[in-house]
Order: structure tokens, then sequence, then C-alpha cells
């Protein structure tokens, strides 16, 4: 007991001094007493994407009622509900917390069950994929690495077209806007070729999403004014050289 206030009080003054009371106050409330405050008013929330109601998904882990998770999870789940297990490669171990999957995952750094550690920037698997799904997990790539390497993450992108994907496949990601801003300068710039993109801001302290452009949520910053992210893009990626 001792120990867990202890660090309990290390930890609080370390975000303190970085970030401030205000910031530490935020983030106690969404943590701990916004999930008391969700189930009592807020019932099934709903965002409408592709002419689909999507429910928000709440889980306890990584806090998804306070944060992006509450609507990248289903919104990917959605775009590969009835595609065979086989056909799907997860890079980053994300949906395994939340959901049964059994398809493939690639994680150069979390070791966990079956899940393949190597780096998506030189994984050649034995066979090719029809969809690669990824959940906030390419704005780390080269960039919270060491060495950084901001040109790893379109290098990478190109293996996973040229090595993994299968005639005809696609490539779904979600990403954060604000957390690596070289990502957002290359979606700026267009430098990743997306054949859909869309994009999502959160509008409220509750954690509320709306569909909005890429102008307004390129203008987004990580952490302000809510926790975590304020953007967020749903990229879809083909190869359409493939043959």
């Amino acid at each position: 007991m001792y120990k867990k206030s202890y660090n309990f009080r290390v930890r609080a003054r370390r975000i303190i001094k970085k970030r401030g009371l205000w910031y530490l106050l935020k983030k106690a409330f969404y943590l701990y007493l916004f999930p008391f405050y969700m189930a009592l008013f807020i019932k099934r929330r709903e965002i409408v994407f592709k002419k689909k109601r999507i429910n928000y998904f709440f889980h306890k882990y990584n806090h998804t009622w306070a944060n992006e998770r509450t609507i990248e999870v289903p919104l990917v789940l959605s775009l590969i509900k009835n595609v065979p297990k086989e056909n799907i490669l997860e890079i980053g171990n994300v949906l395994s917390h939340y959901v049964r999957t059994g398809w493939d995952t690639l994680d150069k750094y979390e070791i966990s069950g079956s899940v393949i550690n190597e780096d998506a920037l030189s994984f050649k698997p034995f066979k090719k994929y029809k969809y690669i799904i990824s959940i906030s997990t390419l704005e780390h790539i080269g960039f919270d690495e060491e060495p950084r390497e901001d040109e790893k993450i379109l290098k990478t992108i190109s293996n996973l077209k040229d090595n993994c994907l299968d005639k005809n496949g696609k490539i779904i990601f979600t990403m954060p806007i604000g957390w690596n801003l070289n990502l957002d300068n290359l979606l700026r710039q267009n430098k990743i070729n997306l054949v859909e993109a869309y994009y999502f801001k959160r509008i409220s302290w509750d954690n509320k999403w709306i569909i909005s452009n890429k102008e307004e949520v390129l203008k987004t910053k990580f952490a302000k004014p809510y926790i975590g992210a304020n953007g967020l893009i749903l990229g879809v990626i083909t190869d359409v050289n493939k043959k």
C-alpha cells in the first residue's frame, strides 16, 4: 500500500511539473470519474459512418471512454466484419486487448502469445493478405524509435504494399493527428496515396466525435483541448499497380 501510494505521488508530481495541475485534474477525472458519468447518462452513443450507425466502444483497457479508441475500434471492426480471419494481418497488437482476433498480428515490441515480433519495414510473410489493418500504430514507426527516421513510415508502407498485400487488397489504418507532426505533414502534402480518407474531430469534453474535413482535422493538436487525440484519420491504401 505504501509503495503504491508513493508511486502515485511521484507520478503526480511529474505530471504537474511537466503539464500543470489542471492537466492532472482533467486526467484524473477522465480516467476515474468519467466512467460513472458514462454509465449513468451516455446510453448508446453512435456515429454514422458509411450510412451505418456504429456504437461507440467502451472498455476498461486503455480507458477507451476518454480517448480516440472509442471510435477507432468499432470503425475498423465494421470494415472487416465479414472478412475471413486468415485474410487479415494487423500491424500493432491492439485489437486483441478488446476482442477475439484469430488473425495474424505483427508487433515489433509487444511480446504476447502468437504475436509476430518483427519490424514492419522488413517483414516478408509466406503468404499475402487481403486486409492489413492498423490502429494508432503507424504514427510511432520511425518517430518513437531510436534512432529517429522520418522516412521510415513511407518505406514501411511500401513494404506492406509490395510484400504483404494481396492483389485487390486494402490497408486500413487509423491514426491520431498531432502526435507525429512529420506524418501529419506527409498527409497534408498527399505524400501517402490514399484511395479513401475519413477525418474525425473531437468536439466535447465527454469524448464526442463528428466526421469533419481534412483541413479542420489537420489543425487539431494532441492533448489540447481534450485528453488524447482531438483529430483522427481513417485511411485506406491499395496497390493499384499490383497484378
